[in-house]
Formats: C-alpha cells, sequence, structure tokens
C-alpha cells in the first residue's frame, strides 16, 4: 500500500540461485508475511512465485502489494519471462489474490503440493511478462527488496 506502514525486505537469496524471498514487515518491524520465488528455472527464465500473510494481516491486500513488488523484480531485474502460481484447491483467498495480480488460471494439477504430509491437488495460475496487464501495472519500487 501507497501508506507506507509495510516494507519489503530480503531475507535470503540461496547459494543455487533458484530462490529468493523477501520479508514483509511494519515500519515497526513485526513480521507481516512473506513473499517467495522459488524454483527458478533459468534456461526458461521461469518461476514460482508463492506468498504468506499472518492471520491479522490477511484481507488487507498485503499478499497482492507485496507479490506486485516481487513480481516487478523478477520482471524487471531477474528478467524472467513466466510466473506460476500453485495454490491449493480449497485456498479460495490466495486464488482471489492471483486474480487480483492478474493471474491467468491454467488448470488443476494433480497431486501437486504436500501438506502435512499428504499429496492435494492445486490449482495453476500464471502471469507472464509480455501483454500481461499485471506486468505494466506494477511497482517499479523493487529496491527496497
Amino acid at each position: 500500500m501507497s501508506d507506507g506502514r509495510r516494507e519489503l525486505k530480503a531475507e535470503h537469496l540461496h547459494s543455487s540461485g533458484r530462490t529468493f524471498s523477501c520479508g514483509i514487515f511494519t515500519k515497526e518491524g513485526v513480521v507481516v508475511g512473506g513473499v517467495t520465488v522459488s524454483n527458478i528455472l533459468w534456461d526458461c527464465r521461469c518461476a514460482d512465485l508463492g506468498y504468506w500473510v499472518e492471520p491479522r494481516y490477511r484481507g488487507k491486500g498485503v499478499s497482492a502489494w507485496a507479490a506486485r513488488h516481487l513480481i516487478d523484480f523478477c520482471f524487471r531485474v531477474l528478467r524472467l519471462q513466466r510466473l506460476a502460481l500453485v495454490i491449493r484447491v480449497d485456498n479460495a483467498a490466495s486464488q482471489r489474490v492471483a486474480e487480483k495480480l492478474g493471474a491467468q488460471f491454467e488448470g488443476v494439477a494433480r497431486k501437486r503440493i504436500v501438506h502435512d504430509q499428504r499429496p492435494l491437488d492445486a490449482k495453476v495460475y500464471a502471469i507472464t511478462q509480455n501483454g500481461d496487464p499485471s506486468a505494466e501495472s506494477v511497482s517499479t519500487g523493487y529496491a527496497g527488496c
């Protein structure tokens, strides 16, 4: 949000170069959530995008705000072409965030994720660099990440 109450900070870049995570914090340093780009495949310039938010901050646009910054970073700095969002079929809130970001629904992948040691189906959404409205409208303020 433009109110300046949240900050996006890099937590770490794995030595493999395949994962990049940012924490979301209030100005006071309280953890709000996080966003991650993972499974980066440099040869095809694609990766997975994920986000999470502490329960008391949900429903306030935090995930979309942080994800837009990381999307911008991925497309403009890392020069990725495609980001996939793989979301549990029962996670309607996260699916709404994906749609808010302009991600296109591609289908359901069977047993795509594991939760509590159980394989679960997931909805797959994607955002691509070229021709994607969200790529053109995201902020260029990635310097804090």
